[in-house]
């Protein structure tokens, strides 16, 4: 609860039952080599614009995405992501099978800038939470999911926790 306060609830520490499908599953497909890794790349930014997204959105989108399938191909086994389209939001999601995250490790890997477990910038989840409007991460020693959600066009954001305060003032 303190990371989804500290987030404004747009970071998600969950069970894999707990992660919502959110639309229309579209893609699902495994990450097996350079080849796919590039495939889901253009999936995602075409079916985001398809979904009405602008540009810069889906671009944002993509980068996230590709933040998360770098983390699963390093860190995992099996890697797999979904494309989902909902009624005004793209949903990706990439799973894998590797070790997970130690949940002493959470807290660094989301707000410590360049903390990493492997040769790496760190940087990954600090790109995913400022791309994405929406995050949620199942992870255990079986393997880790993680769900990112753009919606598609900004002005459909729900209303933060600060201005409903500020009216109750």
């Amino acid at each position: 609860e303190v990371i989804r306060a500290i987030t404004h609830d747009r970071f998600c520490l969950v069970e894999p039952t707990d992660i919502p499908s959110i639309g229309q599953l579209l893609v699902e497909m495994p990450l097996r080599s350079e080849e796919d890794y590039r495939a889901l790349r253009g999936q995602i930014r075409t079916i985001a614009q398809q979904a009405g997204m602008d540009t810069t959105r889906a671009g944002d989108l993509v980068t996230a995405a590709a933040e998360a399938i770098t983390n699963a191909i390093k860190h995992g086994t099996d890697p797999r992501a979904e494309i989902w389209v909902g009624e005004d939001s793209v949903v990706v999601r990439v799973s894998d099978r590797g070790p997970g995250i130690r949940p002493e490790d959470i807290p660094s890997v989301l707000f410590r800038h360049g903390f990493s477990t492997k040769v790496s910038l760190g940087m990954g989840y600090t790109i995913m939470l400022e791309l994405a409007d929406r995050l949620w991460l199942a992870t255990s020693p079986a393997g880790t999911v993680l769900q990112l959600e753009k919606r598609v066009r900004p002005e459909l954001e729900p209303e933060g926790f600060l201005p409903v305060a500020w009216e109750k003032l």
